[in-house]
Protein backbone atom coordinates (compact mmCIF):
# COMPACT_ATOMS: atom_id res chain seq x y z
CA UNK A 1 0.00 0.00 0.00
CA UNK A 2 0.98 3.63 -0.88
CA UNK A 3 2.17 5.26 1.75
CA UNK A 4 1.40 9.46 2.51
CA UNK A 5 3.80 10.82 4.97
CA UNK A 6 1.71 13.60 6.00
CA UNK A 7 -1.79 12.64 5.91
CA UNK A 8 -0.18 9.52 8.04
CA UNK A 9 1.89 11.33 10.42
CA UNK A 10 -1.02 10.65 13.39
CA UNK A 11 -1.11 7.06 12.74
CA UNK A 12 2.86 7.04 12.41
CA UNK A 13 3.49 8.08 15.47
CA UNK A 14 1.35 5.02 16.63
CA UNK A 15 3.31 2.97 15.23
CA UNK A 16 6.49 4.11 16.21
CA UNK A 17 5.51 3.79 19.71
CA UNK A 18 4.62 0.54 19.51
CA UNK A 19 7.69 -0.63 18.02
CA UNK A 20 9.47 1.54 20.53
CA UNK A 21 11.29 3.60 18.26
CA UNK A 22 12.69 7.35 18.29
CA UNK A 23 13.01 7.99 14.55
CA UNK A 24 16.13 9.83 13.59
CA UNK A 25 14.80 9.85 10.42
CA UNK A 26 11.89 8.92 8.12
CA UNK A 27 11.93 8.65 4.16
CA UNK A 28 9.85 6.33 1.60
CA UNK A 29 12.04 3.79 -0.48
CA UNK A 30 10.53 1.61 -3.28
CA UNK A 31 7.05 1.46 -1.17
CA UNK A 32 8.38 1.15 2.71
CA UNK A 33 9.27 3.44 4.64
CA UNK A 34 13.48 3.64 5.95
CA UNK A 35 13.09 4.17 9.80
CA UNK A 36 16.64 5.08 11.01
CA UNK A 37 16.62 5.30 15.04
CA UNK A 38 19.18 5.35 17.47
CA UNK A 39 18.90 1.20 17.82
CA UNK A 40 19.17 1.00 14.03
CA UNK A 41 17.35 1.01 10.81
CA UNK A 42 14.28 -0.57 9.62
CA UNK A 43 12.46 -1.14 6.66
CA UNK A 44 8.62 -0.33 7.67
CA UNK A 45 6.11 -1.54 5.21
CA UNK A 46 2.23 -0.90 5.07
CA UNK A 47 0.30 -3.56 4.10
CA UNK A 48 -3.47 -4.44 2.67
CA UNK A 49 -3.47 -7.75 4.51
CA UNK A 50 -6.06 -8.91 7.26
CA UNK A 51 -3.91 -9.34 10.65
CA UNK A 52 -5.17 -12.57 10.77
CA UNK A 53 -3.52 -13.52 7.28
CA UNK A 54 -0.08 -11.73 8.74
CA UNK A 55 0.05 -13.60 11.58
CA UNK A 56 -0.54 -16.87 10.11
CA UNK A 57 2.40 -16.20 7.35
CA UNK A 58 4.57 -14.70 10.04
CA UNK A 59 4.08 -18.35 11.77
CA UNK A 60 4.83 -20.22 9.24
CA UNK A 61 8.17 -17.89 8.53
CA UNK A 62 8.99 -18.33 12.17
CA UNK A 63 8.48 -22.81 11.87
CA UNK A 64 10.71 -22.51 8.84
CA UNK A 65 13.19 -20.18 10.33
CA UNK A 66 13.36 -22.76 13.17
CA UNK A 67 14.49 -25.42 11.12
CA UNK A 68 17.06 -23.50 10.43
CA UNK A 69 16.37 -22.36 6.84
CA UNK A 70 17.15 -18.38 6.56
CA UNK A 71 15.32 -17.72 3.48
CA UNK A 72 13.28 -14.99 4.89
CA UNK A 73 14.24 -11.37 6.68
CA UNK A 74 12.87 -11.60 9.89
CA UNK A 75 10.14 -9.63 11.11
CA UNK A 76 10.89 -6.85 14.08
CA UNK A 77 8.88 -7.33 17.15
CA UNK A 78 6.99 -3.97 18.79
CA UNK A 79 8.02 -3.63 22.33
CA UNK A 80 4.91 -5.87 23.31
CA UNK A 81 6.37 -8.76 21.20
CA UNK A 82 4.30 -8.68 18.82
CA UNK A 83 5.06 -9.29 14.94
CA UNK A 84 3.15 -6.33 13.73
CA UNK A 85 0.87 -3.38 14.16
CA UNK A 86 -2.72 -3.02 13.43
CA UNK A 87 -4.51 0.35 12.96
CA UNK A 88 -7.48 1.43 11.72
CA UNK A 89 -7.31 0.36 7.83
CA UNK A 90 -4.05 -1.21 7.34
CA UNK A 91 -1.19 -3.32 9.40
CA UNK A 92 2.19 -2.56 9.53
CA UNK A 93 5.50 -4.70 9.81
CA UNK A 94 8.85 -3.87 10.05
CA UNK A 95 12.26 -5.92 8.81
CA UNK A 96 15.80 -4.83 9.11
CA UNK A 97 16.73 -2.55 6.72
CA UNK A 98 19.03 -4.23 3.71
CA UNK A 99 21.05 -0.98 2.07
CA UNK A 100 20.44 -2.83 -1.46
CA UNK A 101 20.95 -0.35 -4.69
CA UNK A 102 18.22 -0.69 -7.14
CA UNK A 103 21.17 -1.00 -9.52
CA UNK A 104 22.40 -3.95 -7.49
CA UNK A 105 19.19 -5.76 -9.13
CA UNK A 106 20.79 -5.90 -12.55
CA UNK A 107 23.60 -8.09 -11.07
CA UNK A 108 21.51 -10.97 -9.72
CA UNK A 109 23.05 -13.94 -10.30
CA UNK A 110 19.86 -15.01 -12.89
CA UNK A 111 21.14 -19.10 -13.00
CA UNK A 112 20.66 -18.77 -9.22
CA UNK A 113 17.13 -18.08 -8.86
CA UNK A 114 15.25 -21.07 -9.70
CA UNK A 115 17.82 -22.74 -7.07
CA UNK A 116 16.39 -20.10 -4.70
CA UNK A 117 12.64 -20.86 -5.34
CA UNK A 118 13.01 -24.99 -4.68
CA UNK A 119 14.76 -24.14 -2.13
CA UNK A 120 11.95 -21.89 -0.80
CA UNK A 121 9.12 -24.64 -1.82
CA UNK A 122 10.61 -27.51 -0.41
CA UNK A 123 11.84 -25.93 3.04
CA UNK A 124 8.13 -24.60 3.68
CA UNK A 125 6.39 -27.70 2.09
CA UNK A 126 6.24 -29.38 5.79
CA UNK A 127 5.05 -26.46 7.22
CA UNK A 128 2.24 -25.28 4.90
CA UNK A 129 1.65 -28.27 2.81
CA UNK A 130 -1.14 -30.11 4.42
CA UNK A 131 -3.18 -26.82 5.48
CA UNK A 132 -6.68 -27.79 3.42
CA UNK A 133 -8.02 -24.54 4.26
CA UNK A 134 -5.31 -21.87 3.17
CA UNK A 135 -4.98 -23.72 -0.66
CA UNK A 136 -5.37 -21.68 -3.65
CA UNK A 137 -7.45 -23.92 -6.47
CA UNK A 138 -8.47 -23.13 -9.53
CA UNK A 139 -11.93 -22.71 -9.58
CA UNK A 140 -14.62 -21.46 -12.48
CA UNK A 141 -13.94 -17.41 -11.21
CA UNK A 142 -10.02 -17.42 -11.94
CA UNK A 143 -10.42 -19.41 -14.89
CA UNK A 144 -12.89 -17.12 -16.45
CA UNK A 145 -10.40 -14.29 -16.10
CA UNK A 146 -8.59 -15.96 -18.71
CA UNK A 147 -11.48 -16.65 -20.92
CA UNK A 148 -11.89 -13.19 -20.96
CA UNK A 149 -8.44 -12.31 -22.01
CA UNK A 150 -9.59 -14.45 -25.17
CA UNK A 151 -12.30 -11.70 -26.03
CA UNK A 152 -10.41 -8.96 -25.48
CA UNK A 153 -8.29 -10.51 -27.79
CA UNK A 154 -10.75 -10.60 -30.35
CA UNK A 155 -11.81 -7.53 -29.12
CA UNK A 156 -7.88 -5.98 -30.21
CA UNK A 157 -7.78 -7.63 -33.61
CA UNK A 158 -11.19 -6.41 -34.68
CA UNK A 159 -9.51 -2.67 -33.61
CA UNK A 160 -6.48 -3.63 -35.49
CA UNK A 161 -8.30 -5.19 -38.90
CA UNK A 162 -11.00 -2.52 -38.73
CA UNK A 163 -7.96 0.18 -39.92
CA UNK A 164 -7.83 1.72 -42.73
CA UNK A 165 -4.26 2.64 -42.27
CA UNK A 166 -2.55 0.51 -39.62
CA UNK A 167 0.06 1.25 -37.43
CA UNK A 168 3.52 -0.43 -37.08
CA UNK A 169 2.49 -1.83 -34.32
CA UNK A 170 -0.79 -2.59 -35.86
CA UNK A 171 1.36 -4.53 -38.30
CA UNK A 172 3.57 -6.34 -35.58
CA UNK A 173 0.93 -7.59 -33.83
CA UNK A 174 -1.25 -8.61 -36.95
CA UNK A 175 1.78 -11.07 -37.68
CA UNK A 176 1.64 -12.67 -34.40
CA UNK A 177 -1.79 -12.37 -33.73
CA UNK A 178 -2.67 -15.63 -34.54
CA UNK A 179 0.06 -16.96 -32.55
CA UNK A 180 -0.61 -15.51 -29.61
CA UNK A 181 -4.52 -16.72 -29.86
CA UNK A 182 -3.34 -20.64 -30.45
CA UNK A 183 -1.18 -20.27 -27.05
CA UNK A 184 -4.06 -18.61 -25.12
CA UNK A 185 -6.74 -20.89 -26.12
CA UNK A 186 -4.18 -24.06 -25.45
CA UNK A 187 -3.62 -22.78 -22.20
CA UNK A 188 -7.34 -22.28 -21.28
CA UNK A 189 -7.97 -25.79 -22.93
CA UNK A 190 -5.76 -27.40 -20.57
CA UNK A 191 -6.92 -25.60 -17.58
CA UNK A 192 -10.07 -26.53 -18.21
CA UNK A 193 -9.07 -30.11 -18.88
CA UNK A 194 -7.99 -29.09 -15.38
CA UNK A 195 -10.69 -28.24 -13.40
CA UNK A 196 -12.15 -31.42 -15.50
CA UNK A 197 -9.85 -34.22 -13.96
CA UNK A 198 -8.90 -32.61 -10.78
CA UNK A 199 -10.96 -29.93 -9.97
CA UNK A 200 -8.44 -27.25 -10.11
CA UNK A 201 -6.73 -28.88 -7.32
CA UNK A 202 -3.34 -28.64 -7.81
CA UNK A 203 -0.78 -31.99 -6.96
CA UNK A 204 1.63 -30.91 -4.48
CA UNK A 205 0.86 -27.35 -2.34
CA UNK A 206 4.20 -24.91 -0.85
CA UNK A 207 4.03 -21.17 0.75
CA UNK A 208 4.35 -19.50 -2.62
CA UNK A 209 5.67 -15.98 -3.30
CA UNK A 210 2.92 -14.48 -5.52
CA UNK A 211 4.79 -11.60 -6.57
CA UNK A 212 7.94 -12.54 -8.03
CA UNK A 213 10.08 -10.16 -9.85
CA UNK A 214 12.92 -8.31 -9.90
CA UNK A 215 11.50 -5.24 -7.00
CA UNK A 216 11.35 -8.07 -4.78
CA UNK A 217 14.86 -8.87 -4.63
CA UNK A 218 17.85 -7.56 -2.13
CA UNK A 219 20.98 -8.18 -1.90
CA UNK A 220 22.33 -9.11 1.65
CA UNK A 221 26.46 -9.20 2.77
CA UNK A 222 25.29 -13.60 2.56
CA UNK A 223 23.49 -13.43 -0.54
CA UNK A 224 20.05 -12.56 -2.27
CA UNK A 225 16.89 -13.02 -0.21
CA UNK A 226 13.34 -12.11 -1.94
CA UNK A 227 10.98 -9.97 -0.01
CA UNK A 228 7.20 -8.50 -0.27
CA UNK A 229 5.94 -11.60 1.32
CA UNK A 230 2.29 -10.22 3.06
CA UNK A 231 0.64 -11.20 -0.69
CA UNK A 232 2.28 -15.19 -0.57
CA UNK A 233 -0.23 -18.29 -0.44
CA UNK A 234 -0.44 -21.64 -0.31
CA UNK A 235 -0.46 -22.66 -3.82
CA UNK A 236 1.49 -24.87 -6.76
CA UNK A 237 5.14 -24.21 -7.00
CA UNK A 238 4.76 -24.14 -10.76
CA UNK A 239 2.84 -20.79 -9.93
CA UNK A 240 5.83 -19.17 -9.05
CA UNK A 241 8.04 -20.98 -11.57
CA UNK A 242 5.76 -19.50 -14.70
CA UNK A 243 6.31 -15.96 -12.90
CA UNK A 244 9.71 -15.94 -13.02
CA UNK A 245 9.72 -17.21 -16.72
CA UNK A 246 7.83 -14.12 -17.34
CA UNK A 247 8.67 -11.88 -15.48
CA UNK A 248 12.55 -11.84 -15.62
CA UNK A 249 12.13 -12.80 -19.43
CA UNK A 250 14.51 -10.04 -20.19
CA UNK A 251 17.04 -11.13 -18.17
CA UNK A 252 17.04 -14.77 -18.88
CA UNK A 253 19.78 -15.84 -21.45
CA UNK A 254 17.61 -17.06 -24.69
CA UNK A 255 21.23 -19.03 -25.97
CA UNK A 256 19.98 -21.59 -23.42
CA UNK A 257 17.41 -23.82 -24.02
CA UNK A 258 14.76 -22.64 -21.12
CA UNK A 259 15.00 -26.50 -20.01
CA UNK A 260 18.44 -25.11 -18.35
CA UNK A 261 16.47 -23.26 -15.73
CA UNK A 262 14.19 -25.94 -15.15
CA UNK A 263 16.27 -28.38 -14.52
CA UNK A 264 18.12 -25.88 -12.02
CA UNK A 265 14.99 -25.94 -10.18
CA UNK A 266 14.40 -29.89 -10.28
CA UNK A 267 18.63 -29.86 -9.10
CA UNK A 268 16.46 -29.22 -5.38
CA UNK A 269 13.04 -30.07 -5.69
CA UNK A 270 11.58 -32.27 -8.68
CA UNK A 271 8.51 -31.67 -10.13
CA UNK A 272 5.92 -34.55 -10.91
CA UNK A 273 4.23 -35.24 -14.31
CA UNK A 274 0.96 -33.36 -13.25
CA UNK A 275 2.89 -30.52 -12.27
CA UNK A 276 4.98 -30.01 -15.18
CA UNK A 277 1.69 -30.41 -17.06
CA UNK A 278 0.68 -27.44 -14.82
CA UNK A 279 3.32 -25.30 -15.96
CA UNK A 280 2.96 -25.86 -19.30
CA UNK A 281 0.18 -24.23 -19.08
CA UNK A 282 1.27 -21.02 -16.82
CA UNK A 283 4.64 -20.93 -19.53
CA UNK A 284 1.56 -20.59 -22.73
CA UNK A 285 -0.23 -18.22 -21.11
CA UNK A 286 0.61 -15.18 -23.34
CA UNK A 287 0.12 -12.51 -19.80
CA UNK A 288 2.67 -9.99 -20.78
CA UNK A 289 1.90 -9.37 -24.71
CA UNK A 290 -1.60 -9.32 -23.48
CA UNK A 291 -0.44 -6.92 -21.12
CA UNK A 292 0.92 -4.40 -24.15
CA UNK A 293 -1.78 -5.03 -25.99
CA UNK A 294 -4.60 -3.53 -23.47
CA UNK A 295 -1.36 -0.81 -22.96
CA UNK A 296 -1.50 -0.27 -26.70
CA UNK A 297 -5.12 0.18 -27.36
CA UNK A 298 -6.80 1.33 -24.03
CA UNK A 299 -4.18 3.62 -23.21
CA UNK A 300 -3.00 4.89 -26.70
CA UNK A 301 -1.07 7.89 -25.01
CA UNK A 302 0.53 5.46 -22.41
CA UNK A 303 3.33 4.20 -24.76
CA UNK A 304 5.63 5.24 -27.78
CA UNK A 305 4.83 3.23 -30.90
CA UNK A 306 8.90 2.30 -31.23
CA UNK A 307 9.15 1.09 -27.77
CA UNK A 308 5.31 -0.67 -28.00
CA UNK A 309 6.88 -2.59 -30.92
CA UNK A 310 10.05 -3.47 -29.64
CA UNK A 311 8.30 -4.62 -26.30
CA UNK A 312 6.43 -6.53 -28.65
CA UNK A 313 8.81 -8.20 -30.44
CA UNK A 314 10.59 -9.07 -27.06
CA UNK A 315 7.57 -10.70 -25.57
CA UNK A 316 6.94 -12.88 -28.63
CA UNK A 317 10.42 -14.03 -29.25
CA UNK A 318 10.54 -14.90 -25.60
CA UNK A 319 7.14 -16.77 -25.67
CA UNK A 320 8.41 -18.80 -28.70
CA UNK A 321 11.41 -19.30 -26.67
CA UNK A 322 9.70 -21.42 -24.39
CA UNK A 323 8.04 -23.81 -26.96
CA UNK A 324 10.39 -26.24 -26.67
CA UNK A 325 10.06 -26.47 -22.93
CA UNK A 326 6.03 -26.63 -23.76
CA UNK A 327 6.26 -29.30 -25.79
CA UNK A 328 8.81 -31.61 -22.93
CA UNK A 329 6.58 -30.54 -20.41
CA UNK A 330 3.03 -31.19 -22.63
CA UNK A 331 4.26 -34.19 -24.90
CA UNK A 332 1.42 -34.91 -27.49
CA UNK A 333 0.33 -38.53 -28.01
CA UNK A 334 2.00 -40.40 -30.38
CA UNK A 335 -0.34 -40.92 -33.87
CA UNK A 336 -2.09 -37.49 -32.89
CA UNK A 337 -0.86 -35.94 -35.96
CA UNK A 338 -0.45 -32.14 -35.60
CA UNK A 339 -2.84 -31.54 -32.62
CA UNK A 340 -2.79 -32.02 -28.89
CA UNK A 341 -5.53 -33.98 -28.69
CA UNK A 342 -6.14 -33.26 -24.52
CA UNK A 343 -6.81 -29.49 -25.51
CA UNK A 344 -8.35 -29.65 -28.75
CA UNK A 345 -6.11 -26.60 -30.11
CA UNK A 346 -2.92 -26.49 -32.30
CA UNK A 347 -0.21 -24.98 -30.90
CA UNK A 348 3.31 -27.06 -30.06
CA UNK A 349 3.21 -28.59 -34.18
CA UNK A 350 1.87 -25.87 -35.97
CA UNK A 351 4.84 -24.25 -38.13
CA UNK A 352 4.09 -20.62 -37.15
CA UNK A 353 4.71 -21.94 -33.42
CA UNK A 354 8.10 -23.29 -34.68
CA UNK A 355 11.09 -21.71 -32.76
CA UNK A 356 13.55 -23.15 -35.61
Amino acid sequence: MRIHLPEERAVLEQVFERYGWVPLQVRPVEGVLRVQTEDGIFALKKSSCSADRLAWLHKVMETVHAKGQEIFLPWVNTSDGEPFVQTTDAVWYATPWVESDAGLRETVPIEELPTMLAHIHRSAFPVVGKQSEQKQVIDAERLQVWKDKLEKLCEYREVMESRTFRSPFDHAFAADAEYVDKALRFAVKGMEKFMQSDKGIAPRYTLCHGRIHPSNLLKKDDGWVWIDWDHAAVDSPVRDLGAFFRRFSQRLDHEKEPQFYLTRYEERWKLSGKEKKLLALYLAYPERPLRLLARYYEMPDRIEETIAIRRWEEEIAHLRWLQSLIRSLWPSKKGSGRKTRKTGVVLTRAKKVDTQ
